[in-house]
């Protein structure tokens, strides 16, 4: 058996040395004023989201009562014919 071998204690490295970095507080340099426009103009912003949202499915609502049954209609339609297709069934029609 050998004698164990004797490991020096590690050398720190540079950047163990260093001292760790601090975030700096932001400055704030707007008005009250400033302030407060910001926040009438981010209302503004989410109230126009919401309009526009509500014109959005008011107007897919639109379509769906207007076209939805016809549509689904061709759907069926186009899915039985295909089954028929694929069964061998199907027979066109001249």
């Amino acid at each position: 058996m050998s004698a164990p071998v004797r490991k020096e204690p590690r050398k720190p490295t540079p950047f163990q040395m260093e001292p760790a970095a601090v975030a700096l507080t932001p400055k704030n340099e707007l008005s009250r004023e400033e302030k407060r426009a910001k926040q009438e103009s981010a209302q503004q912003e989410a109230l126009l989201r919401e309009v526009d949202d509500a014109v959005r499915q008011s107007d897919a609502q639109a379509f769906l009562d207007r076209w939805g049954k016809p549509l689904l209609g061709l759907i069926i339609i186009a899915l039985v014919r295909k089954l028929e297709k694929r069964a061998g069934t199907y027979e066109e029609h001249d």
